[in-house]
């Protein structure tokens, strides 16, 4: 065990309890959100984060639909062309307003 190990607080007693508690409120109710049209547009133009761009890699190696079989099938297939391995080409989407139809158009024919 490490030091921080050794002084992390026991919750031994709270998880071994006769009588659980339930002293939370029975329903948490969700605050409204609107969001402001300046402030979507300037996220939507905004360069892609680094998850954005892991979601915009992972969607360009989905399958295509049109391959039939089962998934595991549809993505080896696109990728052998005589015994050589093939890259798909992820698109070179700069900002989310170019990314998300793309990504939702694979989303969509899976």
């Amino acid at each position: 065990m490490s030091h921080r190990d050794a002084v992390a607080p026991d919750l031994e007693s709270v998880l071994n309890l006769d009588t659980p508690r339930n002293d939370c409120p029975a329903k948490i109710e969700h605050m409204a959100y609107e969001i402001d049209p300046t402030e979507l547009q300037k996220a939507l133009n905004a360069p892609l984060n680094d998850f954005q761009k892991a979601l915009l890699k992972a969607a360009a190696h989905l399958p295509p639909i049109s391959s039939g079989g089962n998934i595991l099938r549809r993505h080896r297939e696109p990728c052998r062309k005589s015994g050589e391995r093939i890259i798909p080409e992820v698109p070179n989407h700069q900002t989310a307003i170019n990314a998300v139809p793309f990504i939702s158009e694979k989303l969509r024919t899976l």
